[in-house]
C-alpha cells in the first residue's frame, strides 16, 4: 500500500482513500481530514463541526443523566473505546505516548491504559466499587483532558488514539470535551450527585 504524507499534519494518508473522500488535490497533495485540506488551501478552519459534535455529546449526557442511566452508559463507552484500542494495541500505545503525560513518560501506561479502561467498563455495568471507579475515572481522564489540551492549543497536530489506532481523527477540541465530560461524570458520582 502505497503513503502519502499529509502536507499540514504530516500524518500518513492512503492515497486511494483519500481520493475517494475528495481530500485530495489534482490527485498530487493528499489530506488527513477536511480541516487540513482547507488549512492547505489557504480557507479558515470551520469548527462548526467539532462544536456540534461536542454538544451532542454534552446534551446526551445530560439526558442519560437525567433519566438515572449515567452508571450504564460509562460503561459501555469505556467497554466500547478498549476495544476499539485493543483491535491495534501497540499503535494504539504508540499514538497514545505522543500526547498523553503518564504515557509519554512511560509506555507501560500507554499499553495499560485499554485494559484499564476494560475494567473501569465492567465496574461501571456491574455497579462494582463505584467510588473507586468514580475516582480513577476522575483521575485518568483528567490527566488525559491536560495533556490534550496542551496539545491542541500548542496547535501540535496529532493523531487521535480515543477510537483505537485504526480509526484515522485527528487530535481536537472534542476529544478535549469527550475527556473532560467523562472527567466530570466520574467527579458527579464522587460528588453524589
Amino acid at each position: 500500500m502505497i503513503v502519502k504524507k499529509d502536507p499540514i499534519c504530516g500524518m500518513d494518508v492512503n492515497p486511494e482513500k483519500a481520493k475517494e473522500k475528495g481530500l485530495d488535490i489534482n490527485g498530487e497533495q493528499f489530506f488527513c481530514s477536511e480541516q487540513c485540506l482547507n488549512k492547505f488551501k489557504g480557507k479558515k478552519e470551520n469548527h462548526f463541526t467539532e462544536i456540534l459534535l461536542s454538544l451532542s455529546l454534552i446534551v446526551v449526557a445530560v439526558i442519560v443523566y437525567l433519566i438515572g442511566h449515567m452508571l450504564p452508559f460509562m460503561g459501555i463507552v469505556f467497554l466500547l473505546l478498549s476495544i476499539l484500542k485493543l483491535i491495534d494495541l501497540k499503535g494504539f500505545a504508540i499514538m497514545f505516548s505522543q500526547y498523553d503525560l503518564i504515557a509519554s513518560k512511560t509506555k507501560i501506561y500507554a499499553y495499560c491504559y485499554p485494559f484499564i479502561e476494560l475494567v473501569l467498563g465492567f465496574m461501571f455495568l456491574l455497579q462494582f466499587q463505584i467510588v473507586y471507579a468514580a475516582g480513577f475515572t476522575f483521575l485518568i481522564m483528567g490527566i488525559s483532558s491536560v495533556g490534550v489540551a496542551k496539545n491542541i492549543f500548542s496547535k501540535t497536530k496529532l493523531k487521535c488514539a480515543c477510537l483505537g489506532a485504526k480509526i484515522n481523527l485527528p487530535l481536537t477540541r472534542f476529544t478535549l470535551v469527550e475527556d473532560l465530560l467523562m472527567c466530570l461524570m466520574g467527579l458527579m458520582i464522587l460528588l453524589g450527585f
